[in-house]
């Protein structure tokens, strides 16, 4: 018997994963072998790039999206919306920026997990740092960047130079260096109103260090610590190759290292799951500061590296944490004692050929355009060190390319080619730019209603607009206001809906044919307005299916 939603499926539970970019197969994959149920929602402009594990997900759903960012307000609605027919067990999110997303849903939805106070202290650099402070953790001197008065006795009291940093962005996006107060506060004026979104901390040479951890019902359970070859923030701004490697685990620096880590997580309160956190250790001095933390897996392929030195998989392990959810035992598998290395660059070529680096202890190549990278892997730290340094020098050589850094985060454009034709999805902004189909001018005609879209994508052998659809567009919209829906098939379509809701409705159809198929067909009279939120696709043939 086919699937439809709101039926009891035998499955220990329905997560519900949280991924504005394309991150985490490993955890949704761990997740179906333990048995439960994946549901995945995800950006509307990775729909025809990324490539999920579609044979471990359930369904999927689509937000729509500005450069991956996401209407808060529309994601409530839209999740909402799914649980009336879905009893969504844990939420997760497996992208740092998705982390206060999905406390803002556990709250609303009242499902367990990390709530938004304590995600705050594991996305804002100010709030965490407040929080190691107060904890007596060794932290930078910093000052927020709100009161002139405070800022102008930091710049007075602490000398520079200083690092500019936004509160909520992810790895080294937005963060500058400021060597001059003139410097901080022309910096300052071009931020705006956004300037209390920001913090200036003293800048501390040194190495830059990160532990990778797993933790169940407060108690680290694994610890890795790591060193980066140049800081992050160096190679973003300055060029260069990424590295980093496993420390000697005995080394003085890695356990004072894993116990730092062990008192950040405490102090931040981490019940359980996944940390990224990093340290840094100044050159002329042997202190150890926490320079910031995140709940969630590290990024750069960082997940790549511990699994070749520890033989266990972050990911993996983050969804059996989940599963458990602190009412059944966790253990994670015991840790290998080898040590791995990590290296990235920037490519000039397109597709990089790394086949001339052949040594054996290399364990993995990267495969992604303008990009070249290696994990190399032995038994002895000092063996993968010397693979990382020959390899960083042929490495610039060899590929190297440099972009400038990035204010904030982006990827490919939200205008795509669709057949010959230009297609906009709309942000979800208070003004907009909406381009129809074979109409490149666009109009600059801001929406009534700031809803959003709903993007329906549907495969059917039914009646196009038969009264299972028309129900459920009336149940969508009976406690809202009006909408806007695209459909991305021509059967759907019937003139039943328009009289469901007369001058309530625009439907827009994204195909080259108009709503009954046909190039010349008169246009719909509805009012158009603005709506919210999310397109479903599902493995179940009954409702929805995913392109697969």
């Amino acid at each position: 018997m086919p699937v439809i939603p709101g039926d009891k499926i035998d499955t220990l539970m329905t997560i519900l994963c949280i991924a504005s970019y394309e991150k985490g197969h490993e955890f949704l994959r761990e997740s179906k072998r333990q048995g439960a149920s994946v549901v995945l929602l995800t950006s509307l402009s990775l729909r025809d790039k990324a490539q999920w594990p579609l044979e471990s997900i359930d369904e999927v759903f689509y937000m729509p999206d500005d450069n991956h960012h996401w209407d808060l307000p529309q994601t409530l609605n839209a999740v909402s919306y799914l649980a009336r027919t879905r009893d969504f067990d844990r939420i997760v999110p497996l992208d740092d920026f998705d982390v206060e997303v999905a406390a803002a849903l556990r709250e609303h939805l009242r499902v367990p997990g990390m709530g938004e106070t304590t995600a705050h202290y594991f996305r804002d650099k100010l709030a965490m740092r407040l929080k190691a402070r107060e904890s007596g953790i060794e932290v930078p001197e910093f000052v927020h960047l709100l009161n002139h008065g405070r800022v102008r006795r930091f710049l007075e009291s602490v000398p520079g130079p200083w690092v500019l940093k936004p509160r909520s962005m992810a790895g080294a996006i937005g963060i500058r260096k400021i060597h001059h107060a003139d410097e901080l506060w022309a910096a300052a004026e071009t931020l705006g109103d956004r300037q209390s979104h920001y913090l200036l901390e003293r800048f501390v040479p040194g190495g830059i260090f990160h532990v990778d951890t797993i933790v169940y019902e407060k108690e680290v359970l694994f610890s890795i610590a790591s060193g980066y070859g140049r800081p992050p923030m160096e190679v973003s701004h300055e060029g260069g190759i990424f590295t980093t490697r496993i420390l000697e685990r005995d080394s003085d620096d890695a356990r004072r290292l894993r116990a730092a880590n062990e008192r950040v997580m405490a102090a931040l309160g981490m019940v359980r799951g996944v940390s990224h956190t990093e340290f840094i250790k100044g050159v002329d001095e042997d202190h150890i500061y926490f320079l910031e933390t995140s709940a969630r897996v590290g990024g750069a392929h960082i997940a790549d590296l511990v699994e070749a030195a520890a033989g266990l998989n972050l990911w993996a392990e983050w969804a059996k944490v989940e599963v458990a959810g602190g009412k059944a035992p966790y253990r994670p598998p015991e840790p290998k004692q080898d040590y791995s290395g990590l290296l990235v660059s920037l490519a000039r070529q397109p597709n990089p050929d790394t086949s001339a680096y052949s040594d054996p202890e290399i364990v993995w190549r990267m495969n992604r355009e303008h990009h070249a990278g290696l994990i190399v892997k032995s038994a002895r730290a000092e063996r993968v060190q010397e693979r990382l340094d020959n390899y960083a020098r042929r490495f610039e050589q060899d590929f190297l390319a440099y972009v400038p850094p990035k204010e904030k985060p982006t990827n490919w454009c939200s205008v795509q080619e669709l057949a010959g034709h230009t297609k906009v999805y709309l942000p979800c902004l208070t003004r907009r730019h909406l381009q129809w189909l074979g109409n490149r001018k666009p109009i600059a005609k801001p929406l009534p209603l700031d809803f959003g879209l709903l993007e329906i994508h549907r495969k059917t052998d039914g009646t196009a607009g038969g009264p299972q659809i028309v129900e459920a567009l009336r149940s969508v919209l009976a406690s809202q206001a009006l909408h806007t829906f695209q459909f991305q098939h021509q059967r759907v379509l019937h003139e039943d809906v328009g009289k469901a809701f007369p001058r309530t409705v625009a439907l827009v159809n994204y195909w080259k044919e108009s709503f009954d198929g046909r190039r010349d067909a008169p246009k719909a009279e509805f009012s158009q307005s603005a709506l919210a939120d999310v397109v479903e696709e599902s493995r179940h043939p009954r409702y929805w299916r995913p392109q697969r």
